[in-house]
């Protein structure tokens, strides 16, 4: 008899609220049997509007078991499109703690095991490599939306090749 695998440990560490693809990706890893999310940090802008923001999503779908952290707020590169939504939520819990912590934090509880999906600009990952490098160095793998490796966005054959491409992520936090 086959052994059910074991759900694959992850923190989602995102942007959302900005455009669709983040919220996209957390609905398809909320939607997914094969992962176990121990939590979704926030990062970039308003965090903590971010944070409530996914309050609201995850108390819609009948998740508020899964923890949300905070990052560090930094100065807004975009309009923060679903902050109607954000705000309309009876879910928002009135604070969140600060995501390196509650990463580093995750990691040292699950040495190994942890997948990090950076979807969003790398502050926070930034800012857990400076805080404890080797703990860190204890996630299992780090899976980031960063850019194109063999071709530029866009390259269709209608025009030359532009070649490979930093993502918004990047360009938008490149310390």
């Amino acid at each position: 008899m086959l052994q059910p695998a074991s759900k694959e440990k992850v923190i989602i560490d995102t942007d959302i609220g900005d455009d669709i693809d983040d919220a996209f990706a957390v609905a398809l890893a909320l939607r997914s049997p094969e992962l176990e999310i121990l939590g979704i940090t926030t990062t970039s802008g308003d965090t903590e509007m971010r944070a409530k923001l996914l309050d609201r999503l995850l108390g819609e779908v009948g998740r508020a078991d899964i923890p949300v952290a905070a990052g560090p707020a930094t100065p807004p590169k975009t309009a923060f499109t679903q902050l109607e939504y954000a705000e309309g939520g009876h879910f928002a819990k009135p604070s969140h703690p600060a995501a390196v912590a509650f990463l580093l934090d995750q990691i040292r509880r699950n040495p190994g095991k942890i997948t990090l999906v950076a979807i969003g600009p790398l502050v926070n990952v930034g800012a857990a490599i400076e805080k404890d490098p080797d703990t860190f160095r204890k996630l299992k793998r780090v899976v980031l939306m960063g850019g194109s490796i063999y071709r530029g966005y866009g390259d269709m054959g209608a025009g030359p090749p532009r070649g490979p491409e930093p993502e918004w992520n990047i360009k938008n936090d490149i310390p």
